[in-house]
């Protein structure tokens, strides 16, 4: 999913970007339009404090930002808050997407593109839940999964295979990498929340003999 405002990934179940512009509720209508972006020089305001800017901030320290398939991932969410704030929970998750593009031909024979992004994988789990929160730190672990670099379908060999590739050129998808974002959430009643992402990079591991 992506902000319309700024263009940036943005997290699933989000509220709000971290640029402050309001997110259409996933699956349901909605009256929100995103914001313009704002002015040089022009005031936050009460739009930006419903963002969660001004309470604190979050980051995410990773024992590295390289993993293989199947590999855990470990590291820790640390809490910058000003003040105590009560939040609901503080929740952490690894989530993937790609860029598909889809080729189509037209009855006059042009090109014609589209390009959607998709959800590849979601894990959500909670690190903390009700309660009052302060300055602190919270360990972070994860798993990725073994089929986190699988592959897509088998083309045949000889004139069929190389029909699929042809017609896979002109009519079939086109696949991104996946990219891979580690986030941790802290959601606080009628502030929307504290949010942090960091991206990470998973690789299928080498076989030796």
């Amino acid at each position: 999913m992506y902000c319309e405002n700024c263009g940036e990934t943005v997290l699933p179940g989000a509220r709000y970007c971290d640029c402050g512009a309001p997110l259409p509720l996933q699956g349901k209508s909605t009256d929100i339009q995103a914001r313009p972006p704002r002015e040089k020089g022009e005031p936050l305001g009460l739009f930006t404090s419903l963002t969660g800017i001004g309470l604190g901030s979050m980051d995410i320290q990773l024992e590295k930002y390289h993993y293989y398939c199947g590999e855990r991932l470990r590291g820790r969410i640390i809490l910058h808050l000003k003040a105590p704030a009560h939040a609901a929970r503080l929740a952490a998750g690894l989530y993937a997407h790609r860029t598909i593009r889809t080729r189509t031909v037209n009855s006059k024979g042009e090109l014609a593109t589209e390009s959607r992004s998709v959800k590849v994988y979601e894990f959500e789990y909670n690190v903390d839940g009700t309660g009052e929160y302060q300055t602190c730190e919270y360990p972070l672990e994860l798993v990725i999964p073994l089929d986190a670099c699988g592959e897509g379908p088998h083309l045949p060999e000889g004139a069929l295979g190389d029909i699929a590739r042809v017609v896979a050129y002109f009519i079939d998808d086109w696949k991104s990498p996946v990219y891979w974002v580690v986030y941790g959430t802290l959601e606080i009643p009628w502030k929307a929340a504290i949010r942090k992402k960091v991206q990470i990079t998973v690789t299928q591991r080498k076989e030796t003999r």
